[in-house]
């Protein structure tokens, strides 16, 4: 690819990703003008209903949307290096379903972690965080520990499904044991959203998502050996099996916090790399893992205007938005692969 059209190609992502903000801004069940919008940013006065909507609603939704799409993006981009599988992604590996079987335990359960007799962390960010986390992390020593045993990736790939329907499994038997309420909270949250953030949940999630990113950017020239297999990078002087758990950390740390926070959102994580690798022509993750990232924040933004129906009161479960735009993007992606790689 050239220079030119590389250049080409950022200057498109950096435009349509600040449209899609601005529209986040503006369209909701509460139109905002353009220039409210623009008194806003600059301090002139506006009323203080427009002024608290952009404030304490909008704005947290749209930077919640632009962080989790960029971690779930970067989080499928790592496994699907690591494994070499396009199919590849945390909510694969089990991964996610452990954090979503946290969640379900602090939810359904009322699991309580009370430091002091002020402070109730059940339904704090920490609170959900430190139980998505737990989750994640118990089916991460599981998965690490079978890697190292089976050294074979396809095998670990099953394993990892069948990890998901155990924690789902169990999180069935939560839910039959629940009263109503909780459950309904419970199924709102898997629906998946960004609009339940507040400022206070996104001080927890965007360093913590951070972190996980920086990682990933560490790992870019192991990443390039690994795509010719763990021989070829062992040969090269890379520790494959120190690397292989720096990724399944950052995964598990970024998947594990986006779950928390907006619900189990899973399509990004791999519609998104599959995209910029077709935008770029290259699998080089200095090129790949940034576009990636920029994918999966114009992802995220596009499907959460679309669920929240701009002008109509009511609003669509992220997730049904995700599937339906997804599924059919990804069979067509595979498709093309496969024909490319048959030609």
């Amino acid at each position: 690819m050239t220079f030119r059209k590389e250049s080409f190609i950022w200057y498109a992502f950096s435009v349509i990703i600040s449209l899609l903000m601005a529209a986040s801004l503006l369209l909701g069940s509460v139109s905002i003008s353009l220039t409210d919008l623009w008194n806003s940013i600059i301090g002139n006065d506006v009323s203080p209903v427009t002024y608290h909507i952009l404030l304490n609603f909008r704005l947290p939704k749209t930077l919640t949307a632009l962080i989790a799409g960029s971690a779930l993006a970067a989080s499928g981009l790592l496994m699907q290096t690591m494994f070499r599988n396009p199919l590849a992604g945390p909510f694969v590996l089990g991964i996610s379903s452990g954090a979503s079987l946290g969640v379900a335990i602090s939810t359904l359960w009322g699991v309580t972690l009370v430091v002091g007799s002020q402070f109730n962390l059940v339904l704090s960010g920490w609170g959900r965080v430190i139980a998505a986390l737990s989750g994640a992390t118990a089916v991460l020593i599981v998965v690490m520990q079978l890697n190292r045993k089976l050294r074979n990736d396809m095998l670990l790939l099953i394993i990892g499904l069948l990890l998901s329907h155990i924690t789902n499994g169990l999180i069935s038997i939560l839910i039959y044991f629940s009263n109503p309420d909780q459950i309904q909270t419970y199924l709102l949250w898997t629906m998946g959203s960004f609009r339940g953030v507040q400022w206070r949940e996104l001080v927890i999630m965007g360093p913590l998502v951070f972190a996980g990113i920086v990682l990933a950017f560490l790992l870019v020239k192991p990443l390039n050996s690994l795509l010719l297999g763990e021989h070829y990078a062992a040969s090269m002087g890379i520790p494959v099996s120190k690397i292989q758990a720096l990724i399944i950390a950052a995964t598990a740390v970024m998947s594990g916090t986006v779950t928390a926070f907006c619900g189990p959102v899973g399509f990004i994580g791999i519609m998104a790399p599959h995209l910029a690798r077709g935008l770029f022509g290259t699998s080089d993750h200095r090129l790949i893992l940034p576009a990636s990232l920029a994918m999966g924040s114009c992802l995220a933004l596009m499907a959460e205007l679309i669920a929240q129906l701009p002008g109509f009161h009511e609003t669509l479960p992220l997730n049904s938005v995700l599937s339906l735009l997804g599924a059919p993007m990804v069979v067509f992606i595979l498709m093309r692969r496969k024909r490319y790689s048959g030609a």
